[in-house]
């Protein structure tokens, strides 16, 4: 799993609390407004005159900071929609190196919004355990804690018939020469 459960739980939680907070802030906005539209008509005396202007401004300033909440607590939800989004096709692969066009691609963006979109991700914690390399190629690897892609990827002898195999480091796979279980497990490298 490269999505930070944890982080997402808490952004939705907080997201949704903001929203009905602001969705109120907006409904008294909105009421004020008509008690100053009506006072203005003159049908009932809710206020002075020279309190009008002043009543007015306060009541549009509930409403606009309801909207500016209620927008920072979608955008929110969203980031957190598309990270979940990102995750299921990272869980689907197979390699640990994603290809960033095939994937703009698969999420109907261009590359640069996408490179931009999981930089964001990543640096709000929604991601973990991947990584932008620019070398070779400019690609995501997911690294489960590895800091590049060579220390990804263990060449490990299959213990059923010796041959040498490179494997996925934390996974399993079968020798496709005698079809033993292989494992690469991660090793300190010295360097």
């Amino acid at each position: 799993m490269y999505l930070s459960k944890s982080r997402i739980i808490i952004t939705q939680l907080f997201s949704w609390i903001i929203i009905f907070g602001s969705v109120f802030l907006c409904f008294l906005g909105i009421s004020g407004v008509g008690l100053v539209i009506s006072a203005i008509g003159g049908e009932r005396k809710y206020m002075e005159e020279n309190e009008i202007p002043s009543s007015l401004a306060v009541y549009i300033g509930f409403i606009a900071v309801g909207a500016g909440f209620l927008i920072w607590a979608i955008r929110n939800l969203r980031l957190a929609g598309k990270a979940n989004k990102i995750n299921s096709i990272f869980e689907s692969d197979k390699d640990g190196i994603i290809d960033i066009a095939g994937t703009s691609r698969r999420l109907g963006m261009s590359e640069e919004n996408f490179i931009a979109l999981f930089d964001k991700l990543v640096s709000k914690g929604y991601l973990i355990d991947c990584s932008m390399e620019l070398e070779p190629a400019l690609r995501i690897v997911l690294n489960n804690g590895a800091k590049n892609a060579e220390d990804l990827f263990e060449v490990v002898s299959c213990p059923g018939c010796g041959a040498p195999q490179t494997v996925k480091v934390g996974y399993v796979e079968r020798c496709p020469y005698c079809g033993s279980d292989i494992k690469a497990i991660k090793r300190s490298r010295d360097y």
